[in-house]
């Protein structure tokens, strides 16, 4: 018995993971229960009636394929139904089935935007995300974490800006531990590597990218890091595009390395201006504030020229005494 299961079980998981896209989206409704008239009703009979749906569809579209197709042609062609739209339509059948998938994939894609927003939405209200999402339109939809999304979703950095502010946020105060603004320093500094470079996706080396952070450091940190931000972000509105638009980026990516290396420094109190300058640059660069971008930019600069004062006073009385005492070196 328990061989015929194991038999019969590992070519159904293996079916569905081949066709995952096919059926799963079908419980998707439920991200938006608050904002359906009838709940009670209309869910179950979305999340029935999907299933039900899509079964109707996959079953009859294999039917078709079977109509058309021997199971011989089928079992060894990689993609059957190209070949069964050439039957129909042509020698173009192929390309033209496959035009319609990826133009079905449109609303796929759509339907993940608005569920992902509404897990940001329901952060929001809970404190561990931007208070700013919290805001519907006259409808009850959360229409600035929608058009945040979509605005992040075309911009491949969107996400090292934040990245940016929120690992730079540590070091704006005093560190309580021996050289701890080395380590929360460096985070800041890759990213702000990539943003220099222009490079689209994140690549973090080996040693950082098998790190991982526990749940418990997770739930402590997100709301005091969520309540900090939102206290800046409501200073923050789009002003000076020209500052914030794609061609500047690499400048202040390069202004945001020097930040990022300068807070890296194991010197008392010389890491708290460039940090905040990296907070605002990266909040100014998610709000496309210039204003934000350019005072964040002058803070950190002015604190990396007073810790530059500071070794070279440190330096010139060193040596100072030094020749004093008479010591040669």
């Amino acid at each position: 018995m328990q061989g015929l299961l194991e038999r019969f079980c590992w070519p159904v998981v293996l079916a569905l993971q081949a066709v995952i896209y096919t059926y799963d989206g079908w419980d998707a409704v439920i991200y938006f229960c608050e904002e359906v008239r009838n709940p009670a009703h209309d869910i179950p009979r979305s999340m029935f009636g999907s299933v039900l749906s899509i079964t109707a569809i996959y079953l009859l579209l294999n039917a078709a394929l079977v109509y058309v197709l021997p199971i011989s042609v089928i079992g060894g062609e990689n993609f059957a139904l190209g070949v069964a739209a050439q039957q129909i339509f042509g020698a173009h059948g192929d390309q033209i089935i496959r035009s319609v998938m990826v133009v079905s994939m449109l609303s796929g894609i759509n339907a993940y935007h608005l569920m992902a927003t509404r897990v940001l939405y329901a952060m929001s209200r809970d404190g561990l995300f931007s208070s700013r999402v919290v805001r519907v339109n006259e409808g009850g939809t959360p229409s600035v974490v929608n058009t945040s999304a979509t605005r992040y979703s075309f911009s491949p950095a969107g996400s090292r800006f934040a990245l940016i502010a929120i690992f730079a946020l540590p070091n704006i105060l005093p560190s309580t531990v021996p050289f701890g603004n080395v380590l929360t320093g460096i985070p800041p500094l890759i990213f702000a590597v990539h943003l220099a470079l222009g490079v689209d996706r994140l690549i973090l080396p080996g040693f950082i990218a098998r790190r991982s952070i526990r749940t418990t450091s997770m739930k402590a940190l997100v709301p005091r890091v969520a309540g900090v931000l939102s206290w800046f972000e409501r200073l923050l509105e789009p002003r000076l595009p020209g500052v914030t638009a794609v061609r500047s980026e690499r400048l202040i990516g390069i202004i945001c390395i020097v930040l990022a290396v300068v807070s890296t420094l194991p010197i008392p109190f010389g890491h708290n201006l460039p940090a905040l300058g990296l907070v605002l640059i990266g909040l100014g660069l998610i709000e496309r504030d210039g204003l934000a971008i350019i005072f964040g930019s002058a803070i950190g600069l002015i604190g990396a020229v007073l810790l530059g004062l500071v070794i070279f006073g440190l330096a010139t009385g060193l040596r100072f005494i030094i020749h004093a005492h008479g010591v040669h070196l």
